[in-house]
């Protein structure tokens, strides 16, 4: 379960590092406003500085401001990611999203490796039962493969409040399961 971290940190600035998100749509129906190759893009920055590093007994933590853990994964190394959503064209629907810039940076630990433990289930609320914890998944701890494979998802769109909203889940880091190397 150790491995190496990189960080997304974007354009090559270290001061104000960016993570640049490009949404590409396509439109509906004839009526769309706009030409199917015009994009939609938007900025999503994070800064290598605001990571918060931790060490327990099961591994290293990472925590970053505006981001939450994944607990929807487990098995999966347990790294912060960021919802974000996106008020697009009622008219156009999302085909996905492509990165135009990223870079990343490595991070350090005291111990010269990541030991980034699996996430874990969700704990019942209403009290019907335990939750038994959950091993490494296999598929990701047993290959040096970066995880999460994209850096971007796009998880679904719908209407709020007559407004179509695209959503996307954003990955600041990749984690390299067996790698002894910074990325």
């Amino acid at each position: 379960m150790t491995g190496a971290l990189v960080h997304s940190t974007g354009i090559p600035t270290v001061t104000r590092p960016t993570f640049f998100l490009m949404v590409l749509l396509l439109a509906v129906g004839a009526a769309a406003p706009y030409a199917a190759a015009d994009p939609i893009s938007a900025t999503v920055a994070f800064s290598p500085g605001s990571v918060v590093q931790t060490h327990d007994a099961e591994g290293d933590r990472l925590r970053l401001p505006g981001c939450d853990q994944q607990p929807s994964l487990p098995g999966r190394p347990d790294l912060p990611a960021r919802l974000y959503r996106l008020v697009v064209p009622a008219d156009f629907s999302v085909s996905g999203a492509r990165v135009t810039t990223a870079e990343y940076a490595a991070l350090s630990s005291p111990t010269g490796r990541f030991d980034i433990p699996p996430a874990q289930p969700p704990m019942p609320t209403d009290g019907a039962g335990d939750v038994q914890p959950v091993g490494p998944d296999p598929t990701v701890y047993g290959k040096d493969d970066p995880f999460p494979a994209a850096p971007v998802e796009f998880v679904g769109d719908e209407f709020t409040f007559g407004y179509r909203v695209a959503t996307f889940l954003i990955h600041p880091f990749r984690y390299y399961p067996q790698s002894d190397s910074r990325r």
